[in-house]
């Protein structure tokens, strides 16, 4: 029974809290127009760009790639960070630099590609695939196929 009536009340506040949330913060449909204007060219060799990231969603910004060693912060609240860690890296809460990711897939990774070719045949596995994050990339397996 509670928990019928606390997923009611989160349905009531998602709807409630959620209606129109651009308006409710002054994002009318000729906002970007009549506020901004046009929107500055971005230039983004060296990081992500991100589209509609400003305010309302009007203008795309490049958020720096930075590189491992570099300062970086760990939280930036309510704003787009300006730089965040390259691929492959991440940021060092205690020491507030950009260091390699190294969860499990990174080490198990690594461990395989310290094997011999002998030792990867003999186990028969493949090597682990990591996405930028170092998480596993996710598999679909049909038998008889791989």
């Amino acid at each position: 029974m509670f928990a019928h009536k606390a997923a009611f009340i989160c349905v009531v506040i998602h709807v409630l809290g959620g209606v129109n949330s651009q308006h409710r913060f002054g994002c009318e449909e000729d906002f970007c127009t009549r506020k901004i204007g046009k929107c500055p060219k971005v230039k983004c060799d060296n990081g992500r760009l991100i589209k509609n990231a400003t305010t309302c969603g009007c203008c795309d910004i490049c958020v720096e790639s930075l590189k491992e060693g570099d300062l970086c912060k760990t939280q930036i609240l309510a704003s787009m960070p300006k730089q965040e860690c390259g691929p492959g890296l991440t940021c060092d809460k205690t020491r507030k630099k950009c260091v390699p990711v190294n969860t499990k897939c990174i080490k198990d990774r690594k461990k395989y590609d310290s094997m011999s070719w002998s030792e990867e045949v003999s186990l028969k596995k493949s090597r682990p695939e990591c996405d930028e994050f170092g998480y596993y990339v996710s598999m679909i397996c049909l038998s008889d196929l791989l």
